[in-house]
């Protein structure tokens, strides 16, 4: 059942608002931050930190401009076709997948709304859908297997 909601999560989290822990975090850790990231920051570009993303890099391009992915450096970097342009480079081994482009892109167009790391962000309590379950826990797996169009 769990594979069935996590294939379901990677294939539609496009229809869903764009959250930076759940979507864009594991993106720009696995191909980013390596070189723009904490301990990194090329090209004078820092990704893990809003402040640092929504300022122009040395060279004097903006990596991410909020609500407009098609000015966004790094949108145009990451569909670049030229391979001495295109992020993650190809010496990093590193390929972005189609949806993740995507992903990016979406997140960029909603505002590129950065979150704390989970660990420091407020427990929140959520309210069970209303759906005729009895165990909470299937009434959340039986809300997201309808927004799936899934059966249970």
């Amino acid at each position: 059942m769990a594979i069935i909601l996590l294939a379901a999560a990677a294939t539609t989290a496009l229809a869903d608002e764009v959250q930076f822990n759940r979507d864009i975090r594991p993106i720009l850790a696995d191909a980013c931050f390596r070189c723009h990231g904490p301990s990194a920051k090329k090209g004078g570009v820092r990704l893990d930190l809003r402040e640092e993303a929504v300022k122009p890099a040395r060279s004097k391009a903006t990596p991410i401009v909020a609500g407009q992915p098609d000015k966004s450096e790094m949108i145009r970097r990451i569909f670049s076709k030229d391979g001495d342009d295109v992020m993650p480079p190809v010496s990093s081994h590193k390929v972005l997948k189609p949806h993740e482009k995507e992903l990016l892109k979406k997140w960029i167009a909603e505002g590129a709304t950065y979150q704390k790391h989970w660990s420091f962000e407020a427990i929140a309590k959520v309210a069970a859908p209303k759906n005729g379950q009895a165990n909470p826990i299937d009434a959340f797996i039986a809300d997201r297997l309808k927004r799936e169009g899934l059966a249970m």
